[in-house]
């Protein structure tokens, strides 16, 4: 069977996940904050998850470590996140957002979440939770692959 770019669940997955990247893309232009989307997901799981450890932030956000610190450093040069050593254990290393990095936060999740009622307009509830539940499946599968 040929894979339909319109029906596919792959390319469908691939493209909606292409233009998120450059709607937020836009709406940091918008908002006048220089950093990019990797760098908000970040920020974003640093202010909404107790997660610190770059391990943890790579395997929440299925990056690798490397990738994740190097977006960290950017963090850290535009003033929103800085590196501390734990305070339980001192060779690990613990990022935290720092006040710029939460004003930014401030001013961009309203927004994110305005644009993201607009995104999901005209998607039950019900529908949402099986479209979540089917994401989440197929996340399960591909990772169990590797």
């Amino acid at each position: 069977m040929p894979c339909d770019f319109d029906t596919s669940p792959g390319f469908l997955i691939d493209r909606n996940a292409h233009l998120l990247r450059l709607f937020i893309k836009q709406t940091l232009a918008d908002l006048d904050l220089d950093l990019t989307a990797e760098e908000v997901a970040i920020l974003i799981a640093l202010e909404t998850r107790e997660v610190r450890r770059i391990g943890d932030l790579a395997s929440l956000l299925l990056r690798d470590a490397t990738t994740v610190t190097r977006q960290i450093e950017g963090l850290e040069r535009k003033g929103c996140a800085e590196r501390r050593p734990s305070e339980t254990d001192r060779r690990v290393v613990e990022v935290f957002v720092t006040k710029k990095g939460h004003a930014c936060f401030e001013k961009l999740d309203p927004v994110l979440d305005a644009k993201r009622e607009i995104i999901l307009a005209g998607i039950s509830e019900p529908d949402l939770k099986t479209l979540t539940r089917c994401l989440q499946t197929i996340r399960e599968n591909v990772l169990a692959l590797s």
